[in-house]
């Protein structure tokens, strides 16, 4: 997958110098850029940066400096560059103390820039779950993208994209948890067969609490729905039963006489035929 991910990567950004005019295919050579020229791109999809990997990441940098470097785009309208791939590496750089840090600058359309950031994120393993998500989302709204398109363009099948998407099904307080990484990937897929929100977001809050690996929620989730399809099985035939007395009832009377959810509903075609029921009510009393 992380080849598949490199290909998408060296296509966008080869489509882009094809396609770009001389000067600009001179600009997408490695350069040295004063780190306060550079911003966050608004299309990254990393949420948290944690501390202490940027500080193992600072510390390396100080000993053997900027071995990658940043993808970086002009915007029209705005001063400086905005970073789409690198933005960990340019905040550890200024932790490390360096002034200026190596970086490519590329002609990026607003869809190139989103899925260059995604895919650079992919192939380090940066992006948690729901932060991958997310920006498959944005990516899907903004561009009006199918999931095959999407797919093609970060190197993931459809059935993947789709799968991701799925999870956006689930109810808010368990995509929270799974945002928080206290539930995983796998987890989430689990609770998508509980289709009872209740029921789901307390197998959730089980899964984080306990800590429950992925095969035990998905027998818990089995079991659950076992249940579940016996209750059902069991008040499909209590209804069935009800119905047929209903309609024994019905016919010696000559009304109409139907049972749903333990309500009986009784249909009089005419005003007499009210009278004299109430009348034999009123005598069994």
């Amino acid at each position: 997958m992380a080849n598949k991910m490199g290909m998408g990567l060296d296509l966008l950004l080869s489509e882009v110098t094809l396609g770009s005019s001389e000067s600009e295919a001179a600009k997408a050579q490695i350069q040295q850029l004063a780190v306060t020229s550079l911003r966050p791109g608004k299309y990254q999809p990393r949420v948290k940066f944690k501390a202490d990997e940027l500080q193992l990441l600072a510390d390396s940098i100080k000993q053997h400096g900027v071995l990658q470097p940043l993808v970086v785009r002009q915007v029209e309208g705005v001063d400086g560059y905005e970073i789409i791939a690198g933005e960990r590496r340019w905040r550890a750089s200024q932790q490390a103390g360096l002034t200026q840090v190596p970086a490519v600058v590329h002609a990026l359309t607003d869809k190139q820039a989103m899925a260059v950031a995604i895919i650079e994120n992919l192939q380090r393993e940066n992006l948690t779950t729901w932060e991958l998500v997310q920006a498959l989302q944005h990516l899907i709204d903004k561009f009006n993208l199918s999931h095959e398109q999407v797919g093609k363009l970060i190197g993931y099948s459809r059935v993947a994209i789709s799968n991701f998407m799925r999870l956006l099904d689930l109810p808010k307080p368990v995509q929270q948890l799974l945002a928080e990484e206290k539930i995983e990937m796998g987890h989430a897929r689990a609770l998508l067969a509980v289709t009872n929100a209740a029921k789901c977001i307390e197998l959730a809050k089980r899964a984080a609490d306990q800590h429950l690996s992925v095969r035990a929620l998905e027998a818990i989730t089995r079991v659950s729905a076992a249940a579940k399809h016996k209750t059902s099985k069991a008040a499909r035939k209590a209804a069935s039963l009800y119905q047929d007395l209903a309609n024994s009832v019905a016919a010696k009377l000559g009304l109409t006489i139907k049972v749903k959810a333990k309500q009986v509903t009784i249909t009089f075609k005419q005003h007499d035929a009210l009278t004299k029921f109430l009348q034999r009510l009123e005598r069994l009393a």
